[in-house]
């Protein structure tokens, strides 16, 4: 059965994804233009990549391969 944390982390990645996404509906000089479309591109994929890490050290501890290099 799959935990639902790692359900939780999957769901975070595609929500940050999902606004991610949305910013590419700007041109770059409007997008560049405003702070807070570069400070939440830089948010969102922090936090993708932050779920996206929790859900492979799931893995690498599911599958028992050992602590994952840092």
């Amino acid at each position: 059965m799959v935990s639902p944390g790692l359900i939780r982390r999957i769901a975070i990645f595609k929500e940050a994804l999902r606004k991610l996404r949305k910013l590419t509906k700007y041109e770059k000089y409007e997008f560049m233009r405003d702070f807070r479309n570069i400070d939440s591109a830089e948010r969102n994929l922090e936090i993708a990549i932050h779920s996206l890490i929790d859900v492979g050290n799931y893995i690498i501890a599911y599958l028992k391969l050992g602590t994952p290099l840092r």
